[in-house]
């Protein structure tokens, strides 16, 4: 195997844990955001507010187009 070729596998790889690692980060400090609210309520709740909040972006840029 050329150098080259080690070096687009090694920054593949890099890559792959970089974003594995900023999930694993945003996961952690989205579960400790949560903590209050689930205390008051259930996570079913919850998850229909964020998926409704998720949708909102795409329907403003319909509306938009």
């Amino acid at each position: 195997m050329s150098t080259t070729e080690n070096t687009e596998e090694l920054l593949g790889y890099l890559r792959g844990r970089v974003e594995c690692e900023c999930n694993r980060m945003e996961d952690g400090a989205m579960r400790e955001a949560l903590e209050p609210l689930m205390e008051r309520f259930s996570i079913q709740a919850l998850a229909r507010v964020a998926a409704e909040m998720a949708q909102q972006p795409a329907a403003e840029q319909t509306q938009a187009a």
